[in-house]
């Protein structure tokens, strides 16, 4: 289940057609309170100083800023309002600004079929999160930029509207029809942003954001500290030397580098006016696969989110522009989970083959694909915050060859398994019952003919 919070119309703004003096005296106070916010705002500053610009006027019509914390379920958003971890969303639920609402994320639970269905309005857009695609004569994993290109081809054919049409997304898997959507689009990757600020206004900058600044190093400190105790911990539980080191920098990236680029780069957004806007905030998401979504690693990270939603929320609200909703949800969630190789002493690919040693499809070799993909695709979120192009990606040492081989998929909530020839469907169900009894995996399904 995913959870989502959206603003009420009794948290909206005040009434712009009062119907009595007291409401009028009241308006005003709020209107230069709100004047007197912007004037000493850094995002106002900051955003002359970058030389954007909001349109003159008002936008005839309201704005959407969507806020993705990927990953969340409601029974653990439930746990981290109880716990703390997230003082201002609690602060506004509970004054009635926002509304909690519960959604169904629907099968599988990954965010390529939420944003698929929440986007397009296509249900089931991708079988998991990593699947054999015939066509293509390999597998597709939905973090790769050809495989969401070539998925995201065929939602467009049944969608003539997407949801962020013309708008400006950022962190997500599906452009969706935004206008921008890379993260560090080149108009603001770090080298051209240090070649258009004049030496001055770089300093000026840093001084008007030097709180933040000095919040985000500590911050940083304080995650690579934690990380490498948390890493030792998973030296402890029997866990690879080189998948914690390997943690160690991505968690700093995506917990506090990526966190506060994608929300300076929202603010910039909403000053200028933009129309629909979405992010996706991944730090719990990494954190949860990593260490369990209820752990305490996971719900660290949502304090550092809900303060970067804090922010947004108030930069929406002053808008001069446009009247903007927010609305902050979540895709799927997680249960914790223990991995195969750990519960069963043996990798899944061998125990597969075991079930399968027998009957027409005995001796054909398995494929599946065992590079580590510890990082999911932080790497290439994090050269492109420094504007750097995305490196050629080897998807395996081996293509499969579903003409020949057993194909495996496991990534994800949803395994497949892909043969090159059918078996009838009484062969078929003796593989399955192989695969409960044998592999101990705990629900196999076939498609009968």
């Amino acid at each position: 289940m995913g959870s989502a919070c959206r603003e009420d119309d009794r948290g909206g703004r005040s009434n712009r057609n009062p119907g009595n003096g007291g409401r009028t005296l009241i308006s005003r106070i709020a209107l230069r309170w709100r004047w007197l916010r912007r004037i000493v705002s850094r995002n106002v500053w900051s955003a002359r100083l970058l030389g954007v610009r909001a349109p003159h006027g008002e936008a005839s019509e309201p704005g959407l800023v969507m806020i993705q914390i990927d990953g969340l379920s409601r029974t653990q958003f439930e746990k981290a309002l109880a716990a703390g971890r997230l003082p201002f969303l609690e602060k506004l639920i509970r004054r009635k600004h926002f509304t909690l609402e519960t959604f169904y994320s629907g099968v599988p639970s990954t965010t390529p079929a939420v944003q698929g269905e929440l986007f397009f309005g296509v249900r089931a857009a991708v079988p998991a999160f990593q699947f054999l695609r015939r066509s293509a004569g390999r597998d597709y994993r939905m973090y790769e930029a050809d495989a969401a290109t070539d998925i995201e081809d065929g939602l467009m054919d049944q969608c003539d509207s997407p949801l962020l049409k013309d708008g400006h997304a950022y962190s997500n898997i599906y452009r969706a029809g935004a206008s921008v959507t890379r993260y560090c689009s080149r108009d603001f990757a770090a080298q051209e942003l240090f070649k258009r600020l004049h030496p001055l206004k770089m300093v000026t900058l840093g001084l008007i954001y030097l709180p933040k600044l000095l919040r985000m190093t500590g911050l940083a400190a304080l995650e690579i500290l934690i990380a490498f105790l948390d890493a030792i911990r998973g030296l402890y539980e029997r866990e690879g030397l080189f998948r914690e080191l390997a943690f160690v920098p991505a968690r700093v990236a995506v917990c506090v580098v990526l966190r506060e680029a994608i929300r300076f780069r929202v603010l910039m957004d909403i000053e200028r006016g933009v129309r629909v806007i979405q992010a996706n905030f991944l730090g719990y998401d990494e954190q949860a696969h990593r260490r369990g979504p209820g752990s305490a690693f996971a719900h660290w990270s949502l304090k550092a989110i809900d303060s970067a939603v804090r922010d947004i929320y108030k930069a929406a609200h002053d808008s001069r522009y446009r009247d903007y909703e927010l609305m902050v949800y979540s895709d799927h969630g997680q249960e914790t989970s223990i991995p195969y190789p750990r519960a069963h002493g043996r990798e899944l690919d061998e125990a597969v083959k075991e079930a399968f040693s027998s009957g027409s499809l005995a001796g054909k070799p398995l494929w599946m694909r065992k590079l580590p993909d510890l990082l999911g695709n932080t790497v290439d979120r994090c050269r492109a915050l420094f504007g750097i192009g995305p490196k050629e990606r080897n998807h395996s040492e081996t293509k499969p060859d579903p003409e020949k081989e057993i194909v495996l998929t496991a990534m994800g909530p949803l395994g497949h398994i892909y043969v090159p020839e059918r078996p009838d469907d009484q062969e078929m169900e003796h593989y399955a019952k192989e695969l409960v009894y044998k592999a101990r995996i705990p629900l196999v399904m076939f498609r009968g003919k």
